[in-house]
């Protein structure tokens, strides 16, 4: 299903050999929070994929966790968007948009965040989808 799903919009995908469930379970250790499910599924079947210009369309375990901390970590961040405690970034696009979960009651909303900083004329250059499940 991943291969397929991933596979069909990026070509050039690179799927890494699956994470065990205890290397997915340092993610909840580390970050305090549980692993989405669909995440669990798509590390189960791949701990990481790569794209062209190496894309971390999907991080490894090890990424996610050390990505996140640095995002909780960044003051300046936490000015700019919010407090990114209750997401779980796991991947980004290559030219410095991040994409993260957060599960809210029956929903999953999808984030992407920018790592530029807002314009010379306030804008925020951050924009956010969210995504209901079906």
């Amino acid at each position: 299903m991943w291969s397929d799903l991933i596979g069909g919009l990026y070509a050039d995908a690179e799927f890494a050999p699956p994470a065990s469930d205890t290397e997915i379970d340092q993610i909840e250790g580390q970050l305090g929070q549980p692993v989405p499910n669909e995440l669990r599924d798509l590390l189960r079947h791949a701990n990481g994929v790569q794209a062209e210009w190496g894309s971390g369309l999907v991080w490894t375990v090890q990424e996610i966790i050390d990505q996140n901390i640095e995002f909780r970590r960044d003051a300046e961040f936490a000015e700019l968007y919010m407090s990114f405690d209750q997401l779980m970034f796991f991947g980004d696009n290559g030219g410095g948009g991040e994409t993260s979960s957060i599960a809210a009651e029956s929903a999953v909303a999808h984030v992407r965040v920018c790592r530029s900083r807002p314009d010379p004329e306030g804008r925020s250059t951050a924009d956010e989808h969210t995504q209901l499940p079906s």
